[in-house]
């Protein structure tokens, strides 16, 4: 375990890395962390493969950008909350949770994504995933979007706003059976 609790996160902007191929992390409360001037968390929880926990409720995502494999490899996690995320301004979600192996659900109900560019791979090997939430999603401007639902359980229920989302998603990921509209 490592405690950060005292870690002075407010001039913060960029988190890159920051936890990246921390492996032998199983728990990791960052409850305390400031992150509102933070523009990038590229990569900040990359490959950590025995992580079980995380807690990053508090994080206020406003002005970040930049969220390119920013769970990848987390292979142990099995809950994420994301709730309090605000994704307004990201344009990058490239293999965001590419690897996430054991999550079951991903909730990301509240996610906008209106200005989101690249989404490659964003789900690819989330093997054991029965229920991706993604009702407010808008992929109008993604221009790269490959092997974003790749090597997912084709019935895998997939939560969208309406028919201009799940015809987007239909036409370029015919194997899934799961969209729904909410």
């Amino acid at each position: 375990n490592v405690d950060v609790s005292n870690f002075n996160t407010l001039k913060v902007t960029s988190m890159i890395d920051m936890f990246c191929n921390c492996q032998a992390i199983k728990t990791l409360d960052l409850s305390s962390f400031v992150t509102s001037n933070v523009t990038s968390m590229s990569g900040m929880f990359y490959q950590n493969y025995n992580l079980i926990d995380l807690d990053i409720s508090n994080f206020n995502t406003i002005n970040v950008t930049d969220m390119q494999q920013l769970f990848q490899g987390c292979s142990s996690l099995t809950t994420l909350d994301l709730s309090n995320f605000d994704t307004s301004s990201v344009t990058n979600m490239v293999g965001m949770f590419r690897k996430c192996t054991s999550l079951k659900k991903i909730n990301l109900s509240s996610f906008i994504t209106n200005k989101v560019t690249n989404t490659y791979y964003m789900f690819l090997n989330c093997t054991s995933v029965t229920e991706i939430d993604i009702r407010k999603a808008d992929f109008s401007n993604v221009t790269n979007y490959n092997l974003m639902f790749s090597e997912i359980p084709k019935t895998t229920k997939i939560y969208v706003k309406d028919n201009n989302v799940k015809t987007w998603i239909s036409e370029k990921f015919t194997n899934l059976t799961g969209i729904t509209i909410v």
